[in-house]
């Protein structure tokens, strides 16, 4: 890095600033790190709110070049083509569009192709997704034309998260554009037919991401989101009920936390994917109910599943790198180890019955001849990079063969050379050595110069020695050389025909790859059940709520199960309407008001619960309103605070509506 990025980056990196040309009037500031070791240090300038443009050299040198052409052949952004080590976390971009007639929105993770949009009608809306989602990069569109700026926009989402990049990009909102920009790359997209403003949102960030990863081909074409109709969930709920994080921010000690027995990266994604998005469909939950209730039941098959699951990497994040066109080998061998394991899942699932696991067992495809192309042609452990060879398996290909066979003679000929040379000059001492620069030679120390043959032609001279080479050695150094040229050459060619082959079949991997995800949650969801005593609840569309003796998963893991002590609800809609919990400090009211409404989600997420047997109602919402703070930098007392979130709960709840208040206006005496 030079000049202004040399000096922010020494900053950030803690690394030295040093110049090129120091003795000039005018020394250019530079700074740099290995390449090898970069990861770390191109995190550290995207957490810190930097993108990152790699640039490298995209022709070989040759004689009488001064200049080798250099591009921009990758850019790093916080939520772009970056693969966090929070693997078990989708890593979002969002786009977010206001026009007249309301709000658009779309959200993409380039790691593994993921691509949703939705509309909202209001601010709050928007709030909602984006605690939902945490995005680490947020764009917000602005059409020159329009008579929204954007700025306020722009202004509200700061306020709200803290991403490491917010930036307003200038995109027309013209709907029929959007539409067509999308059209080019998708064709017709059914759901957005209606939806306007979702497709300005998702035709501006495609043109964003495409601007950064140079391939229309990072996304797969958008999908309205999941709570574009309104989410079960809200994002308030989302904190109160310590879905991912505990009040104080520890994971440890969250509900997923609790859950979380996946062994896979995708399977701890689409784990909380489930929790962040529990059904309404009284049908789907009872299949996720039924698959969770089979793999309980086969407990040896659960293990063996889990154990073969484990071995994986993570596939979802694999092939999209490759899809992206940013894969390296070592990718090749990770999709090689996913492919392997395939037909070993595919065996345990043929005895399963559910429905649902049935599905997940027709959507892992054949893929036999994909894993044998990459384990004819990819070697055990190959390098990071293509760029020096020793990747491809020398007996894959005739010709590699053929020059591998040329290099290791000329590696034996130059051992037998120097073996000669020394018993017909005797000189004890000689050697045969090699650099780049000057190619082989034969180096001897000064103190036999006066042994050195007439044919010996002087070629350096050291310190302590001198080298020299003969015509003989230029003549096999020539061959050598050419072979291992020409191997690298070969396996570049190659490789690029492997990539190909792999990006034919990149759908098929990845819909296999987000099947195995699933798997994983099902596995996970029964492996809990077991190990704590979940049962099965019973799922009726009755707007009701029946707990016996009913436990939170992630207290009793913290306290111990013999500890907690557990409790009975009934709430209906139709008689018991409301309860109202009253009782000293520190007594459990909060205790009884959580674990009502994380079994009601587990539930409907597909989980079996925490309790001796639960009859739960399918709620349109989850809601809550939970303990005493205020929003000082926006100007909210704690009162105004509840009020508010009291008034969103009115606005918003039905009859089906499944909602916890802890602590709602003030007084805690008993007539209060």
């Amino acid at each position: 890095m030079f000049f202004e990025d040399a000096e922010k980056a020494s900053r950030v990196l803690n690394i030295a600033l040093t110049s090129r040309d120091r003795s000039s009037e005018n020394p250019v500031p530079m700074c740099g790190v290995p390449y090898h070791s970069a990861g770390p240090y191109i995190k550290k300038l995207l957490e810190e709110g930097y993108r990152v443009a790699i640039c490298e050299q995209v022709e070989e040198p040759g004689k009488g070049k001064k200049l080798v052409a250099r591009e921009v052949v990758r850019i790093y952004s916080p939520g772009i083509d970056y693969d966090f080590e929070e693997s078990d976390r989708y890593n979002y971009v969002l786009s977010v569009v206001r026009t007249k007639r309301g709000f658009g929105y779309a959200y993409a993770d380039v790691s593994t192709r993921r691509f949703r949009g939705g509309e909202a009608k209001t601010w709050d809306e928007i709030e909602d997704v984006i605690e939902r989602i945490s995005p680490t990069e947020v764009i917000v569109l602005k059409d020159p034309e329009e008579e929204f700026s954007g700025d306020d926009l722009e202004e509200r989402i700061r306020r709200t998260i803290r991403p490491a990049v917010v930036e307003k990009v200038p995109f027309p909102s013209d709907a029929e554009f959007a539409k067509k920009l999308l059209r080019e790359v998708y064709g017709k997209i059914d759901w957005l037919e209606n939806a306007p403003c979702a497709g300005v949102a998702c035709a501006g960030l495609l043109k964003h991401i495409t601007r950064f990863t140079f391939s229309a081909e990072a996304l797969e074409a958008p999908d309205a989101d999941e709570g574009a109709r309104g989410p079960v969930l809200d994002a308030s709920t989302v904190r109160n009920l310590e879905l991912f994080q505990t009040i104080s921010g520890e994971k440890k000690g969250s509900v997923y936390w609790s859950l979380n027995y996946a062994v896979t990266p995708g399977g701890r994604r689409k784990l909380r994917e489930w929790l962040l998005y529990p059904l309404r469909d009284k049908k789907r939950i009872v299949e996720r109910l039924s698959g969770v209730e089979e793999l309980l039941f086969q407990r040896d098959v659960r293990r063996r599943l889990r154990d073969v699951l484990s071995k994986i990497p993570d596939a979802e994040r694999t092939v999209s790198r490759i899809m992206a066109g940013t894969a390296n080998p070592q990718d090749l061998a990770r999709l090689r180890t996913f492919l392997q394991v395939l037909p070993e899942v595919k065996k345990l699932l043929k005895g399963v019955s559910a429905p649902v696991l049935l599905s997940i067992l027709q959507r892992i495809a054949e893929l036999d001849d994909l894993r044998d192309l990459l384990e004819r042609s990819i070697v055990e452990v190959p390098p990071s990079h293509i760029r020096d060879g020793g990747v491809i398996r020398a007996e894959f290909d005739e010709e590699l063969r053929a020059l591998h066979e040329i290099k290791e003679k000329g590696g034996r000929w130059i051992a037998e050379f120097e073996a000669r040379e020394k018993r017909r000059t005797g000189i004890p001492t000689l050697k045969v050595g090699y650099n780049r620069v000057f190619g082989y030679y034969i180096e001897v120390t000064k103190t036999h110069l006066s042994k050195i043959p007439p044919d010996y032609e002087r070629k350096q001279t050291l310190v302590g020695s001198e080298r020299f080479v003969t015509r003989e050695l230029k003549e096999w150094e020539e061959k050598i050389l050419h072979s291992e040229e020409r191997i690298i050459e070969r396996e570049k060619e190659i490789y690029e025909e492997v990539v190909s082959r792999v990006k034919s079949r990149s759908s098929d991997v990845l819909e296999t790859a987000r099947a195995i995800s699933e798997l994983d949650v099902f596995l996970s969801l029964a492996e809990v059940a077991d190990r704590n005593g979940f049962v099965k609840p019973e799922i009726v569309e009755e707007p009701v709520t029946e707990i016996k003796n009913g436990r939170h998963p992630a207290m009793e893991e913290m306290m111990g199960r013999e500890n907690f002590i557990p409790l009975d609800i009934r709430v209906s809609s139709d008689d018991e309407q409301v309860l109202i919990i009253t009782g000293p400090n520190m007594a459990g009211k909060s205790t009884v008001l959580r674990t009502a409404a994380v079994i009601q989600l587990l539930a409907q997420a597909g989980s079996f619960v925490p309790a001796s047997s639960a009859v739960i109602g399918i709620a349109d919402r989850i809601m809550s309103r939970i303990g005493a703070s205020d929003d000082i930098t926006r100007g909210r007392s704690t009162f105004m605070v509840e009020m508010e979130e009291t008034a969103e709960i009115l606005k918003r709840a039905s009859r089906k509506s499944f909602i916890i208040l802890d602590e709602i206006g003030r007084g805690t005496s008993t007539y209060d």
